[in-house]
């Protein structure tokens, strides 16, 4: 089974799916060219400290921007 996993997985990896540049979802057309590279930036103590004490992040560590899922 494990096998036949890795095989599918290097399968879909060649797809020319994932090497696209532009999508569409639910007709509307997307663009994921910006997501490739990061951005970032130092530390502001003063933004940091107007977080509220009990916030929890999406990732622990980092500060996400905003997060969508495709069911919205």
């Amino acid at each position: 089974m494990q096998k036949s996993s890795l095989i599918l997985a290097l399968a879909l990896a060649f797809t020319p799916a994932v090497w696209a540049e532009n999508v569409n979802i639910n007709g509307t057309g997307v663009s994921i060219e910006a997501n490739k590279t990061p951005i970032n930036t130092a530390k502001n103590s003063d933004a940091i400290a107007q977080l509220p004490k009990d916030y929890r992040f999406a990732v622990p560590g980092k500060f996400t921007v905003a997060v969508a899922g495709l069911n919205q």
